[in-house]
């Protein structure tokens, strides 16, 4: 525990990171594929 107590909130963090960004990215395709399919 005592030794992966430091990296716990780096990694917290990263995954965060990920999570927004792959939000970001699906929302993206998501109007897209809306756009299109609205055509």
């Amino acid at each position: 525990m005592l030794v992966l107590e430091p990296l716990f909130p780096n990694r917290l963090s990263w995954s965060f990171r990920t999570a927004t960004t792959w939000s970001r990215i699906s929302g993206r395709v998501t109007t897209a594929w809306a756009g299109t399919l609205a055509r």
